[in-house]
């Protein structure tokens, strides 16, 4: 009898936390659409509150630098390192992919900060600046 009455309940609440009232589908944020300004394509944000918080998540340095080597972007265009030896580094691919990681070779950790379909590269010419 116990066991019956366990299941059931069971039941009840697995079915009532399948439910969503119409207040929570309406609170559920729509993707921005896409748009293009001055060229490039990007998402619509019609405020801050539609802006999406970076996510970082790192990686051994190894196993992430080979999988964007093995994804084509295997050009390093900017490079850069801090006072305590930590790098940041854009690769580029040929078709001017990129991705933006910061790695910290103390701990042999890389993140992948930022990502894009194109990126340009200015380059600067020596007394004058960009």
């Amino acid at each position: 009898m116990i066991k019956r009455c366990l299941i059931s309940l069971c039941l009840v609440l697995l079915t009532a936390s399948c439910v969503s009232t119409d207040e929570e589908l309406s609170v559920e944020k729509k993707e921005p659409e896409m748009v293009t300004k001055n060229g490039y394509q990007m998402r619509e944000l019609k405020s801050l509150e539609d802006a999406k918080p970076p996510e970082f998540v790192c990686f051994n340095t190894e196993a992430l630098l080979s999988s964007i080597m093995e994804d084509g972007m295997n050009h390093v265009i900017v490079k850069g390192v801090d006072v305590n030896g930590n790098l940041v580094r854009i690769f580029r691919s040929v078709d001017s992919r990129w991705i933006l990681t910061f790695t910290m070779p103390a701990v042999e950790m890389t993140c992948p900060v930022g990502s894009g379909p194109y990126i340009e590269t200015i380059h600067d010419v020596k007394g004058k600046g960009t």
